[in-house]
Formats: C-alpha cells, structure tokens, sequence
C-alpha cells in the first residue's frame, strides 16, 4: 500500500469516515499506525499534505476530513446550512477532553453519551462520549427558587465543565454547525445569574454578533465568546500553544 492508501484506510476507520487531522494523526501514528513504517522523518507533514491533495479526501470544514463516500461528504454537498453531526460530536469530545486536560468534572447531555467518538488525546479506541465524561448526572446547583427552566435548559448544554470542589459550572459549550444560535443564546441567559463563561462554537462568528444585539439578549453583552470550529478540529497536543491560547480565551475575561 501507498502512503495515501494508508491515510485512506485509517480515515475509514472512523464513524461517518471523517475525522480531525489531529485524530488522523494520532491514529496514523499509534502503536499499530501504518505510518510507523513510512521511513519518514516528518509523518505528520505527510499525512497534511495527503489529506489536502488526495482527491478520494475531501474537506468537510478547517481541519475536518471524510471520504468521497462519507456520508458527511454528501451532507456538505447536498445541504450547505444543514447541521453536521458528526463535526458536532467531534467538538463535543474534544471540549471533554480540554476540560479533564485542565482539571474539572465534564458533562454531555443525557441523549449525546452514546455517541461515538475517537478521542484527540488519550486512547485511540473508539468510545462513547459518555465515557470520557467524569459527570453522568447534573449537580445540583441551580437555587430552588430560581424557575424551573434553568435546570432544564442546563441539562441540554453540550459540554459543561464543573469545578471539582464546588461542583459549580465554570464554562458551558454551545456547539452550532448550522446557522441558527438562538436556542444556544436562550440557555446562556437563562443562566446569566451565574459566574460561567459562556461560548459558542461555530463557523462563523458574524451571526451570533448580530443575534447578541437583539434587545433579548442585552444581558448577555460582553459575555458570549466564539470559538471558531476549525480551532477544535486542529488541535494536536495537549501542551500545544493554541491549547494553552484557547484555555487563556475561554477562562478569562
């Protein structure tokens, strides 16, 4: 087999055939990585330039891959404003594992935890998002005498980080593949009476700034921060300087 046919095989391996360049890598790379016998000093320069160049590859989004077969492929095509499972789990996993990374409980709601996923940092087995997660259940840390859809709309969120000894959210991730975010912004001010920081992930940020200055959501004003999905999608390393850049961007401000 070529170089190429291997990056073929190993991006088949994945669910829907797609996955980041950093879990292709990985992949390529591990114990039993067909990369191991290229006889390359520089592999991961390699499997860039395959996946860019190989037209059996396509781009599904920044840093995002599939197959010409993938269904992923054939949703880009046909369906341009349509939501992209696939890339939204892989971002969901990939928060999970960025928020354990740093230190804190991590949560995905009840109907995401049997999703498949191919973890970026830790084992390349493919497990179910509910495993990588340290949080089943919700803590209890909305006030009785707040309404009752501020539990309900906590349940829901994408990923939520939990500081470990109080057990109070500290970040709550909205992940949007498709144009519509207000759903995303309903839940961040039905909890804007919390110290959370609150972030969309997107593709672009152009339409959650013009849905933040609807009077609605003039609370939330300063507090919404963008993560593009291309930056998820790209991350290679736990130690990486755009790791250590995004954790800086999410925790503080």
């Amino acid at each position: 087999m070529t170089q190429k046919d291997d990056v073929l095989a190993a991006l088949k391996q994945f669910p829907s055939e797609a996955a980041t360049l950093g879990q292709l890598t990985r992949k390529l790379l591990g114990p039993k990585g067909a990369a191991k016998s290229w006889g390359t000093s520089t592999p991961e320069a390699t499997i860039r330039r395959i996946v860019r160049n190989n037209p059996d590859i396509k781009t599904v989004s920044r840093g995002f891959y599939c197959t010409a077969n993938s269904p992923e492929n054939s949703s880009q095509a046909g369906k341009a404003n349509s939501g992209n499972p696939t890339q939204h789990i892989v971002c969901q996993g990939i928060l999970v594992e960025l928020g354990k990374f740093r230190g804190y409980n991590t949560r995905v709601p009840k109907q995401d935890r049997r999703k498949p996923y191919i973890p970026l940092f830790g084992s390349i087995k493919n497990v179910n998002l509910g495993e990588i997660c340290t949080l089943e259940k919700l803590p209890d840390f909305v006030p009785s005498v707040l309404p009752k859809y501020v539990i309900r709309d906590s349940r829901t969120v994408d990923v939520i980080w939990f500081d470990d000894l109080s057990s109070m959210p500290v970040a709550m991730f909205e992940v949007e593949t498709s144009t519509d975010c207000t759903r995303s912004l309903s839940k961040f001010r039905a909890l804007r009476n919390f110290y959370i920081s609150f972030c969309i992930v997107s593709y672009r940020w152009g339409r959650v700034e013009k849905l933040l200055k609807r009077s609605e959501y003039d609370l939330l004003k300063g507090r919404v921060k963008f993560i593009e999905i291309g930056e998820l999608n790209e991350l290679q390393s736990e130690g990486s300087t755009e790791v250590k850049e995004l954790y800086s961007r999410i925790l503080t401000g």
